[in-house]
């Protein structure tokens, strides 16, 4: 998706950390508002604009892949685990549902993470800005979530994450099955990132990516832990 004049994507070159930079800034600013906006009229609009920004990001996405003529079944529809994430997102940011928030959180930081510092792709091109756009959001709005409301995942979160997650691949790996060079949550072939990581070939890499989701959501779930941790040392 791309033209012959794109320079390659490059890990970690001036592309990628200037997006790595503008996304530190979003999380600042993120803080910023979560901790001076807090009347429930301010909180409900922020909530509002978090759920267009993803369905703007989303648009801006398909429309360029429509114009250029890249879109298709294979790569367009929203059955990507981030773009489970952002809708799961949007609904928690809106609803304050707590079972939302949980999948959000977990899913949102550990995608948005995993697209920011291993981005799937090839080329400096026009679609490389939504896409970190994108992940960016993905990881500022389950923080405004948690900076906001006040909202804390759970232990328990990370193992019913996993196994919704697991629930979700069925229909969704017959939908890769059935459209041809479809890979909708990677379960078609391994994602770019997968030598560097270490996998296996297809489809062993699927249960090392689930494993690789404990170990992501461990750590997501770790601050938190440590946070109770002192507070209950400080408490006695």
């Amino acid at each position: 998706m791309t033209t012959e004049t794109s320079p390659p994507f490059i890990w970690y070159g001036p592309y990628h950390l200037t997006a790595l930079g503008l996304t530190l800034s979003l999380l600042l600013i993120i803080g910023f508002v979560a901790k001076h906006y807090r009347t429930p009229v301010q909180q409900r609009r922020i909530a509002l604009f978090l759920a267009l920004a993803f369905i703007g990001f989303y648009g801006w996405i398909t429309i360029l892949e429509v114009r250029g003529g890249f879109w298709s079944l294979a790569e367009g529809l929203p059955f990507h685990l981030c773009d489970i994430s952002a809708i799961t997102l949007s609904y928690a940011a809106i609803t304050r549902r707590f079972w939302a928030f949980e999948a959000g959180y977990y899913w949102g930081l550990g995608g948005g993470l995993a697209g920011l510092l291993m981005p799937e792709l090839s080329y400096e091109d026009i679609y490389a800005a939504p896409f970190f756009f994108w992940h960016a959001l993905l990881v500022a709005t389950p923080c405004y979530l948690v900076l906001a409301y006040g909202l804390r995942p759970t232990f328990g979160g990370i193992f019913r994450t996993l196994g919704i997650t697991a629930l979700l691949a069925l229909p969704i790996g017959l939908a890769v099955w059935l459209i041809p060079n479809a890979n909708y949550m990677f379960l078609g072939h391994a994602p770019i990132a997968a030598e560097a990581l270490g996998m296996p070939s297809w489809p062993y890499y699927i249960p090392y990516i689930g494993l690789l989701g404990l170990v992501l959501f461990s750590i997501l779930y770790a601050p938190f832990w440590i946070m109770a941790r002192l507070q209950r040392k400080h408490g006695q």
